[in-house]
């Protein structure tokens, strides 16, 4: 019968405490093989800590103890505020910037917000409140950014800046799609379905608005022509040579009569559309 393995003990195989686990990243390959050969030279220097079965503190030492084929020495934590404990012990012994102190403070907002102790007994006082207001939003816009801040390979102020840079540009893509939605409900609804971007909507909007000026000034060139042609009518001097016309065509409707039937009956029903036009939007108004 084989002999028992050191790695046959309890400890290898206690869970770890998910705070543990997301505050602090592993350390490397390297870096855990030298902490073995350490501790298999000079033995284990710093217990792993407990608590009602889940470790605590020493995930890394514990790797490392498996690697040196070393059964970890253990302690109790004292008091019951796992979440203090963990910020606290990891504070003291990497020597945090404020930086760093204030998003591993944050992550523990965090976790406190989504089910764990009262955030409110884990907070830092080395954590100041703009330090740590700071993180909270790096943690809520850009929480890919946390770990590199937490474990110092970003300063705070960076990871910061570019949560504010994308809050920013948030709010401007909201003011946006709201303008768009203003004249062009249809394409904010396309935006909003994932069917356009939103720089492509906006050019054909863009568009649309272009062809609406171009035909209000063709309108507006139209009726202007239809003024001067009155106007012409109107004068005395050519108003007298088409009623010349007419006398000369007495029984018979004379060309310009004709044509100029069909415009009144056109005013007539434009004149009928655009009231019809006002009376819906008084509607609409009301």
């Amino acid at each position: 019968m084989n002999a028992p393995s050191v790695l046959d003990d309890p400890i290898f195989s206690m869970p770890v405490h998910p705070l543990a686990a997301i505050m602090f990243d592993s350390l490397t390959d390297d870096e855990l093989n030298e902490l073995a050969a350490d501790i298999k030279a000079n033995g284990l220097h710093h217990p792993l800590v407990i608590h009602d079965g889940v470790l605590i503190d020493g995930r890394n030492r514990r790797e490392a103890c498996k690697r040196a084929g070393v059964v970890p020495t253990t302690e109790e934590m004292p008091g019951e505020n796992i979440a203090a404990f963990i910020i606290g012990a990891n504070i003291l012994r990497r020597h945090m910037t404020k930086g760093q102190i204030a998003m591993c403070t944050a992550l523990i907002y965090l976790y406190a917000e989504k089910g764990g102790r009262g955030k409110n007994s884990v907070i830092n006082n080395e954590a100041s409140a703009a330090y740590l207001s700071h993180a909270r939003t790096v943690v809520r816009v850009r929480p890919d950014l946390a770990p590199a801040v937490r474990d110092g390979a970003m300063p705070l102020d960076t990871a910061y800046k570019t949560a504010q840079a994308d809050i920013a540009a948030a709010d401007s893509t909201k003011q946006r799609v709201k303008i768009l939605r203003s004249k062009n409900v249809d394409l904010a609804d396309d935006y909003a379905a994932g069917e356009l971007l939103l720089e492509d909507a906006e050019a054909i909007a863009a568009q649309r608005a272009e062809t609406s000026r171009e035909l209000r000034r063709e309108i507006a060139d139209a009726v202007d022509d239809i003024d001067l042609a009155l106007a012409t009518l109107q004068c005395a001097d050519n108003l007298k040579i088409l009623r010349d016309r007419c006398k000369k065509n007495r029984g018979t409707e004379s060309e310009l009569e004709i044509k100029m039937a069909i415009w009144s009956a056109h005013v007539a029903d434009l004149l009928q559309s655009l009231q019809v036009a006002r009376g819906v939007g008084d509607k609409a108004a009301e």
